[in-house]
């Protein structure tokens, strides 16, 4: 299907002012622009019970090209899409394993690539430099636009673990139009941490949690995916390091209370071994903000229940939703 001469202009505009980060990163006058379809070819590929579709889409006013990948299972499927936004330096690929249950599952779903280059002029903005969350947050809502001029899909549930969370409730609070739902799985910014909070987990969680599951991987020969977790955060150190920055002090309590108050369903999903966003404290915080908190319980998760437990971690999002929903 040709989308070019089809695309509805979404134009992203900038708050006043934005609970999500400290008030002296706001920018004053975001200036962005809209964006637009550079490639209608679109890749279909089979894979085991479900289709691939790939697709690029240009964003104008990120000077960058944002990559997606869409699963949708074979036969009759849920009508609403998931949109699940990586975590920090995590490539779209290391989603496959969720993106893959999920529409095992019925649930049509999309992955991205967050953007690590932009054109100069862009990339030197000082709203994205204030704003690491600004282009990755205009990814997503440029995919929402592109899935819905390919595919005719009209609502959308968005998902966004750790990093990922911040970054889809900036974007929904933009642009709320057709987004029913957001899962933020084990999320940044719901237990009320501090940066020297994170300071402090930091070392525990490389060293018991990430470093332990990058040798599994190797151990399992599967060199290529280090070596992207490892490109994609070098590639740009500049950029990685403020979006890790803004990981570790963002807060996005009050953005998810108003998007309740926009009426869009809110759940955290949560690991039961996660110490890093540990869920007794996002219970203790979020406990009259969120619609509904979930416990994957299974102790050997730690923070990257995504990647080591695609299938139960989708079996918790699915069910969630059919019953809110169905």
């Amino acid at each position: 299907m040709s989308t070019a001469d089809n695309l509805n202009a979404t134009v992203y505009t900038s708050p006043a002012q934005s609970d999500i980060f400290p008030a002296e990163q706001q920018p004053i006058e975001a200036n962005l622009e809209t964006h637009e379809i550079v490639s209608d070819e679109v890749r279909l590929l089979e894979s085991h019970g479900t289709r691939l579709y790939h697709g690029r889409v240009k964003i104008l006013g990120a000077g960058a090209i944002a990559r997606y990948t869409l699963e949708t299972p074979h036969g009759s499927h849920d009508e609403v899409p998931f949109i699940l936004v990586n975590g920090f330096c995590g490539f779209k690929s290391s989603y496959a394993g969720l993106r893959h249950e999920m529409a095992l599952d019925g649930k049509p779903t999309a992955t991205l690539q967050p953007v690590r280059l932009q054109e100069l002029k862009h990339m030197i903005h000082p709203d994205h430099i204030l704003h690491p969350e600004l282009v990755q947050s205009m990814t997503v809502g440029t995919v929402v636009t592109a899935l819905q001029n390919n595919h005719g899909y009209e609502q959308f549930d968005i998902g966004g673990h750790s990093w990922g969370g911040p970054v889809a409730a900036h974007m929904i609070e933009r642009a709320p139009e057709n987004i029913r739902s957001l899962s933020l799985i084990a999320a940044a910014g719901l237990d009320g941490h501090k940066l020297s909070d994170i300071i402090r987990r930091l070392p525990r969680e490389l060293t018991q949690d990430i470093l332990p599951y990058g040798i599994n991987r190797l151990r399992a020969g599967d060199t290529r995916s280090v070596l992207s977790v490892l490109k994609h955060a070098l590639i740009n150190p500049g950029r990685t390091g403020l979006e890790g920055l803004a990981a570790a002090t963002a807060d996005i309590r009050p953005a998810v209370k108003r998007l309740g108050k926009m009426g869009i369903a809110t759940y955290g999903i949560q690991y039961a071994s996660d110490e890093f966003f540990h869920i007794d404290l996002v219970r203790k915080y979020c406990h009259d903000i969120l619609d509904e908190i979930i416990e994957h319980p299974d102790p050997h998760m730690g923070h990257l229940g995504p990647q080591r437990d695609p299938k139960g971690t989708a079996k918790l999002i699915n069910e969630n939703l059919r019953t809110q929903f169905n």
